[in-house]
Parts: structure tokens; C-alpha cells; sequence
């Protein structure tokens, strides 16, 4: 359940942030078990339209162990998600 957790998490703190000001960064922890999730891309980017904050004060944190597992995807999604304008 951790994928669908870490979901609601950054939907509940991106409609928090919304509203905080000044604007500042939110930095979320990401699983590595939320990149096997195919349409993990889609998902940020349905929560920052639907919450209305701004891709670019969206940080993801992730752990190396993300790149153990097959890089070749993370990578792909990480430069989807900086590609949006979240950082890394």
C-alpha cells in the first residue's frame, strides 16, 4: 500500500501548499516501489492540476535504491518528471 499512500501524501500536502504563503517548496519522499506504477507520470501531474501548485515547487526525494532495480525506467521517469518542472 505504500504506492497508494505515498499518492494521497502528495496530493494532501500539494493542497496544503497551495495555500501557504509566501509560495514555498514542498519536498515529498518517493518509494521506489511508486516507479514501477506505470502511469506514476501521470499521476503528479494529475494532482498538480488538480490542486493547483506549481510544478516547480514540487521536489521529489528518492533513495539510490531506485536505480537498483532497473534504471533504465527510473531514469526515463525521473526526466519526465524534471521535464515538468518538478526537481529531483
Amino acid at each position: 500500500i505504500i504506492a497508494e499512500l505515498s499518492m494521497e501524501i502528495l496530493r494532501r500536502a500539494a493542497q496544503e501548499a497551495v495555500s501557504w504563503r509566501p509560495p514555498l517548496f514542498i519536498a515529498v519522499n518517493f518509494s521506489p516501489a511508486l516507479f514501477a506504477r506505470s502511469h506514476l507520470v501521470s499521476e503528479v501531474e494529475d494532482i498538480l492540476s488538480q490542486t493547483g501548485l506549481d510544478a516547480q515547487r514540487l521536489e521529489i526525494e528518492i533513495t539510490e535504491g531506485l536505480l537498483m532495480n532497473d534504471a533504465d525506467r527510473a531514469v526515463t521517469m525521473l526526466k519526465q518528471l524534471r521535464a515538468l518542472g518538478i526537481r529531483i
